[in-house]
């Protein structure tokens, strides 16, 4: 990777102290609040490490909420809970759906199923579009970057 220029360079204690709670507040949509703190230092920390990918002419807070969605992304993916949960509760929510008692509790559960599938839209909507917005500045036309970015994502037939 390319080094940043010396006037490139960020001051990460400034980043901090400006977007700590942008990042948390990100992080908070995947996690716990205390899970999320520990995420908003991790990805400090990996600031620190890729500093040198900023690139002065876009928003810091662009990047840092880019760096913050794929880094709370691969931590789920590397404790396996979403494909965990996905897995555990999807059938548990349909039997309920099917078998709940009382309209109360159908309607509690097709609300929470549906939260879940507009979060998981909205997930990959937003990777979707970062990963479109990547393919538009290396020079793709925006049907060529939509394409490339919908194939990198992988099984998105609906967006």
């Amino acid at each position: 990777m390319p080094q940043a220029d010396t006037a490139d360079v960020l001051d990460i204690g400034e980043l901090y102290r400006r977007y700590a709670s942008v990042v948390f507040r990100r992080a908070s949509r995947f996690f716990s609040k205390t899970e999320a703190e520990e995420v908003v230092h991790e990805v400090f920390v990996k600031v620190m490490e890729k500093q040198s990918t900023f690139k002065s002419q876009s928003s810091p807070v662009t990047w840092l909420y880019r760096i913050t969605t794929n880094h709370c992304l691969n931590r789920l993916r590397n404790e396996g809970r979403r494909r965990e949960l996905l897995e555990q509760q999807t059938p548990i929510i349909r039997r309920r759906l099917k078998e709940a008692p009382n309209q109360a509790t159908n309607a509690f559960l097709a609300d929470v199923w549906g939260k879940l599938d507009q979060e998981l839209d909205e997930e990959l909507q937003f990777c979707l579009d970062m990963e479109t917005e990547e393919n538009l500045r290396q020079g793709m036309s925006p049907a060529e970057a939509r394409r490339a970015a919908a194939l990198k994502i992988g099984g998105i037939e609906q967006v």
